[in-house]
């Protein structure tokens, strides 16, 4: 809980923007408008950008801290905004719109109530002896898959492990994503769940139901491909 502050007093100290990127935790995704907010720290420039149109038309900005827009009107150098589609009147749109649904019908309040419901089930995909942690906030899980639980060693990449479960939820009607690489660019496999903001509490529980089937395929074919469980 204390990282995003010392990152905040660390830039201080340096005098160092503090940059956040929200492109993917923005607008109601972590249970707040933006995720930075639940550090109780203002950055310098915050980008955005999916969320902001709900993926209805290209939209994408930087919002400036009080602090920065009067460091650079003081400095009396331009900042111009001159890209061949910048201000598109149709995305702009789309954006207000979204902030008034958002607003209206109090769907990061309901993201932050089913975020933390999913939270709290999700860990119960921890009994896979193949899953290392469970982590998230709001409505972004992430599942770390690891060979060895205790020392988290990660899988051999050549068995695809990150890619072979979703090709399993989705047989059997869910989408979410895997990576791989995340230990050191080679190794490391974890999954993503991002589902939508206006998910029910039901629909959640018959997603990790899912997963849990799949984490339990996925164990039995490491199985023979000589896995032993730690």
């Amino acid at each position: 809980p204390d990282y995003y502050p010392l990152i905040r007093q660390i830039c201080d100290e340096h005098d160092v923007l503090f940059i956040a990127d929200e492109i993917i935790t923005g607008f109601g995704r972590t249970g707040k408008l933006f995720a930075i907010e639940h550090w109780d720290v203002v950055p310098d420039m915050i980008v955005f950008g999916k969320g902001a149109s709900s993926g209805y038309a290209p939209l994408g900005g930087v919002l400036l801290s009080e602090q920065m827009r009067r460091d650079l009107t003081r400095s009396g150098q331009a900042l111009p905004h001159v890209f061949t589609y910048v201000n598109n009147p149709v995305s702009m749109r789309a954006g207000l719109a979204v902030l008034d649904l958002l607003k209206e019908e109090g769907i990061v309040e309901h993201a932050a109530q089913v975020g933390a419901y999913l939270q709290e089930k999700a860990q119960g995909l921890t009994r896979h002896a193949c899953v290392g942690q469970v982590r998230g906030k709001g409505l972004m899980l992430g599942i770390e898959l690891v060979q060895d639980r205790r020392s988290r060693k990660p899988f051999p990449p050549e068995w695809g492990v990150s890619q072979r479960v979703p090709q399993l939820t989705l047989e059997r009607g869910l989408a979410i994503s895997g990576a791989s690489g995340g230990a050191d660019w080679v190794e490391g496999d974890d999954l993503r769940f991002y589902p939508p903001l206006i998910i029910t509490p039901e629909q959640l529980d018959e997603s990790l139901a899912i997963m849990d089937e799949c984490l339990a395929l996925l164990e039995g074919e490491l199985r023979q491909k000589g896995w032993v469980p730690t």
